[in-house]
């Protein structure tokens, strides 16, 4: 069903890329200030509906009040309440002041080099989990190894990526191969950074939060060690806020339905533990209200700030959280398996 839901929500936008660049004369990936005229709330209401379609379809199971698999310690979802609870602080410090919120969100400032350390630093646990695994003889144990080098791997690149490679750093110059390159820095994302940046936000979107909630009903078939590298909903709270950082990508389908999806899951998420006496709605529910307030706020206030591209630097630092986090689950995991004696 759900992958029904998917090619339903394909299949919405090409329909309304086709009509914007045919018909109203839009480009579907261009940034541009949000627009609230009835056709682009026409786009909003239809992201609403296939997000809670592609909600809908996930298994009952996924929204289970006690996850059989999940081992992640307290302290990885008490991260994920943080995360949620300094997006509403760097909101507030938006609209209190636009130039400080610049400053921080800037190129080689705070943001910037948070997310690349926690880049950096989740390359390092992963690569330490897949260590801790390579040791283990048991059923695929190894290929548990090599997702987690490969994890590793994936976050040297976002790491190196984030700080153009160091180039600023070190002060070196473009190499002429790079030259189209927008910001004419050696990188790989600014050579097309619109597209990248949808197919960067929406893949990370689904691996870090949805692929949690498609992995939850088929946990129990997946070989042990293959559930040690499963991401679980420690990681979902931990990147939520990525969903809700929007205002110059507003008007790009995908980035609307990542939100939707995003406010329908904890929705969803804070009802079924509220009926079933679980106090963990409160966790859901709280995220729930930073995503609707912090994604407010942009749309309200979001012609304030210095660039039009400017919140996207503090989206990019929620995915590096989200990846963090994600190596801490599978290191801790990791651990806890190979600690385990070998089944006779």
């Amino acid at each position: 069903m759900f992958l029904v839901a998917l090619l339903v929500t394909l299949l919405m936008f090409a329909g309304f890329s086709a009509y914007d660049i045919m018909v109203v004369d839009l480009k579907p990936q261009a940034k541009s200030p949000p627009s609230f005229d009835f056709y682009h709330l026409t786009r909003v209401a239809a992201s609403v509906a296939v997000s809670l379609f592609l909600v809908k379809s996930l298994p009952r199971t996924a929204f289970a009040t006690a996850p059989q698999y999940d081992e992640s310690p307290k302290w990885l979802a008490a991260l994920g309440v943080t995360a949620s609870a300094l997006s509403v602080v760097f909101t507030m410090i938006f609209v209190a002041s636009p130039q400080a919120f610049y400053a921080l969100g800037v190129e080689d400032s705070l943001i910037e080099w948070s997310s690349a350390i926690l880049l950096f630093a989740g390359c390092g646990i992963f690569l330490y989990a897949s260590v801790v695994l390579s040791g283990v003889s048991r059923e695929r144990a190894r290929t548990a190894a090599v997702i987690s080098l490969g994890m590793g791997m994936l976050l040297f690149f976002l790491g190196m990526e984030e700080v153009s490679w160091f180039q600023r750093v070190i002060g070196y110059d473009t190499p002429a191969a790079f030259s189209a390159n927008q910001q004419q820095e050696f990188n790989l994302h600014n050579f097309k950074t619109v597209p990248l940046e949808i197919l960067y936000y929406s893949g990370t979107f689904g691996m870090l939060f949805l692929l949690p909630f498609l992995l939850i009903p088929v946990q129990g078939r997946m070989a042990e060690s293959l559930r040690v590298v499963a991401p679980t909903k420690v990681v979902a709270l931990a990147c939520a806020p990525m969903a809700a950082l929007n205002w110059g990508m507003w008007n790009i389908l995908p980035i609307q339905v990542a939100f939707w999806t995003g406010v329908c899951v904890m929705s969803f998420l804070a009802v079924r533990r509220y009926r079933g006496g679980d106090d963990m709605w409160k966790t859901y529910g709280f995220v729930l209200l930073c995503l609707l307030f912090v994604q407010a706020v942009f749309l309200a206030l979001g012609s304030n700030l210095i660039r039009l591209w400017g919140v996207t630097e503090y989206k990019e630092f929620y995915i590096s959280v989200g990846f963090f986090v994600f190596a801490a689950k599978v290191l801790v995991s990791a651990r806890a398996f190979a600690a385990r004696p070998d089944p006779q």
